[in-house]
């Protein structure tokens, strides 16, 4: 789906792209004065609509077409399979920032031991209000199972 829009965004074919992404391959806005491609606002800019657009935008639509087009006997409900989208995978995602998080503090030549760069990293994240975090993310999921479930 992230491919569809960049090649319609690329094209200029704006029927082909939603919103969302529209506002992530438009990039930061200059408010005051051009923003770097490598600076750190473009960089959370991408992050945030990125983000934004994927789950908010791509995930209900792959949900439903994932599921309309699964073919298994006995299939089960989409309900059935909430708990393995939105409860197992939120740990699954909890680790994979943990993991992150080391990989920073490796990339980053920090003194400190992984598990201090972890926690200091989400210090920061807390701290700077750095967006979208885990939990609003998860919520974004659960909305985005929602619209699928309405949806099917």
């Amino acid at each position: 789906m992230y491919y569809a829009a960049l090649q319609g965004y690329l094209k200029e074919a704006s029927n082909l792209v939603s919103p969302l992404w529209k506002i992530h391959f438009g990039g930061p806005p200059a408010l005051t004065q051009p923003v770097e491609a490598a600076s750190v606002e473009a960089v959370e800019f991408s992050v945030r609509t990125g983000a934004t657009a994927h789950i908010q935008g791509d995930i209900p639509q792959a949900l439903v077409k994932a599921y309309n087009t699964w073919n298994i006997d006995p299939k089960p409900t989409f309900d059935a399979l909430r708990e393995d989208f939105i409860v197992k995978s939120e740990s699954a995602f909890a680790k994979a920032q943990a993991r992150f998080y080391v990989e920073v503090n490796d990339k980053t030549f920090s003194p400190f031991r992984p598990e201090v760069g972890q926690l200091g990293a989400s210090y920061y994240q807390k701290v700077f209000d750095i967006q979208p975090s885990l939990p609003l993310m998860f919520q974004w999921r659960r909305a985005a199972w929602n619209r699928a479930a309405a949806t099917l």
